[in-house]
């Protein structure tokens, strides 16, 4: 692969200047103006293949996907050997979820190399996400031998650890990555979400300002120092920071004026959604309030959620959102906008709770506050009609990975605690054959009713009238938790103590029906499941006497 322009042709004096510009403008997050400085190298020596695989990862960081695959297309077509095109596709095979494409590109690169750092990083990372934790393990670890100092593969490999919750160990990987640049302002949040796992708040805000020391306008670092102001209850500055989150986003920066908490009357508002699809149902629970101050309220949202949205919230208009992959340009992503009448303000859903959630005092007796379709609960009243009089618990098995902590978190466990006849479990299990080929057949399958095809990310609406007529969820944090709240389903989640969504208060303010079993630091979670395992004997006990 050619690494280097002809200087015969071309000098290099005309074209570093332009890398080095790209550079710069990618520590900057600016990748557009990136792109352009490539593409005009390129224009100099369209054979230099290392700028063409450039120009297809600025268009990836860009998401522009399918010109990123042609691009790195075109260089694979001139070089089959170019690992630097293999491992750009397979990081937009993962982008879009075709992780079994990206798992072969890296493997493909690694029979090749098989020091090859990019793709070692790639594919352990991917194993991790699958739960195929020992084979993650003994690559980062292979790894770790081949390129002892390199600040990417210590923080990877931290990244994973801090996922399987061993933030211990994840400290270590990034003290190494710290050793090898202590300037890095990246591998200091690292170490702050490191010390929030191990429930050391302070430590983990410190860590974050000394990161803003570093790079005082990166908008992840703020957003991560957010969390740990909001986890300690100090609103007004965790609100604040949160604000950080759409610094990123140039669609939403000419989305002007901002709301500042000013009355509405008479005016009609736009709220764009939410990074996470879980954030957006537990920010919805201020919608109502919110859109009775305007006198038009116009909403974007996740598409999963619009049609549970729209029936919910029958005073505002909702607009699905369409995926990152399938989104206008930023110039036209909001002209859908231009034909609904003027905008009079602008704002977002998880920035309404700034001003009408200044503290925990301002957030009022919660209570339900989705509404699922009527035809939708007379089905799956019908469906669990062969369970009448039993209790029934549901359970969501949250994507391949069975028993990590901040997944399952045990439960084999809870299962096989209820060896009684007048409980139910109902286990919403999406695409298990997938994810488990040879079945999850096991002594407490025969307790359990699976519900496949059912993924409230995917179909919010139905997900929902099936919660609706559970007696009482048992979930992880997240999207399933949130939905069951929302319809004033009992939910018992398992959780860290230090969850930046708890606003330091030791419950879920946003949700009256969520009861919250919380482990500190990295204990292990065991005394959890025991007192959650107890506590839904307890409500199985009420339920039949």
């Amino acid at each position: 692969m050619k690494t280097a322009p002809d200087t015969d042709k071309h000098p290099a004096a005309a074209i570093d200047p332009l890398l080095a510009q790209a550079r710069q403008l990618i520590g900057r997050k600016q990748y557009g103006r990136a792109l352009e400085r490539f593409q005009e190298a390129a224009q100099l020596d369209p054979d230099d293949l290392s700028i063409a695989c450039n120009i297809g990862e600025m268009l990836t960081a860009l998401n522009r996907f399918d010109e990123a695959v042609a691009a790195f297309g075109d260089v694979l077509d001139r070089d089959p050997g170019a690992w630097p095109a293999q491992t750009g596709l397979a990081q937009i095979a993962v982008q879009r979820g075709a992780i079994g494409d990206a798992v072969a590109l890296y493997q493909d690169v690694l029979a090749k190399d098989p020091n090859n750092l990019t793709a070692t990083v790639g594919l352990a990372d991917l194993f991790g996400r699958a739960g195929e934790v020992d084979a993650a393990i003994a690559l980062f670890e292979t790894g770790a031998r081949s390129h002892p100092r390199q600040i990417e593969l210590w923080s990877a490999y931290g990244d994973l650890l801090v996922s399987l919750g061993r933030c211990a160990d994840a400290v270590e990987c990034f003290k190494r990555a710290e050793r090898i640049d202590p300037t890095s302002p990246e591998t200091h949040a690292r170490l702050a979400v490191a010390h929030k796992g191990l429930g050391d708040l302070e430590a983990a805000g410190t860590y974050f300002d000394q990161a803003l020391e570093l790079w005082p306008a990166n908008w992840r670092i703020h957003l991560g120092r957010a969390t740990i102001d909001l986890a300690q209850g100090n609103l007004a500055e965790g609100w604040r920071r949160l604000e950080w989150r759409h610094k990123e986003d140039s669609a939403r920066a000419h989305l002007q004026p901002q709301w500042n908490g000013q009355e509405l009357t008479g005016q009609t508002a736009f709220l764009c959604g939410e990074a996470t699809i879980a954030d957006e149902v537990m920010f919805a629970s201020c919608l109502t309030e919110f859109a009775a101050g305007c006198d038009r309220c116009i909403v974007e949202c996740q598409a999963p959620l619009a049609t549970l949205f729209a029936r919910s919230f029958p005073s505002v208009d909702i607009h699905a959102e369409p995926p990152p992959w399938d989104r206008p340009a930023p110039a036209q992503r909001y002209d859908w906008l231009k034909p609904l009448g003027p905008i009079d303000v602008y704002s977002a859903l998880g920035s309404i709770p700034r001003f009408l959630r200044p503290s925990i005092e301002a957030f009022p007796e919660p209570a339900g506050f989705l509404t699922p379709d009527p035809e939708l609960l007379a089905l799956w009243r019908d469906r669990l009609a062969g369970l009448q009089g039993k209790f029934k618990i549901g359970l969501w098995w949250n994507g391949p990975v069975p028993l990590a902590p901040d997944q399952s978190l045990g439960m084999r466990d809870l299962l096989d605690s209820f060896d009684r006849d007048d409980v139910e479990f109902i286990l919403l299990a999406q695409d298990l054959p997938r994810h488990f080929p040879e079945g999850i057949a096991g002594p407490w399958m025969d307790r359990v009713n699976v519900v496949e095809g059912i993924d409230p990310a995917v179909d919010a609406d139905e997900a929902t009238a099936l919660i609706a007529k559970l007696d009482l969820m048992a979930v992880p944090p997240g999207l399933a938790a949130n939905l069951a709240a929302g319809v004033d389903v009992p939910v018992f989640v398992p959780c860290a103590a230090d969850d930046w969504t708890h606003l330091g208060s030791g419950r879920m303010p946003w949700f009256g029906s969520m009861r919250l079993f919380t482990r500190a630091g990295e204990e292990p979670w065991t005394g959890v499941l025991a007192t959650l395992v107890e506590a839904v004997h307890q409500s199985a006990d009420a339920r039949a006497s």
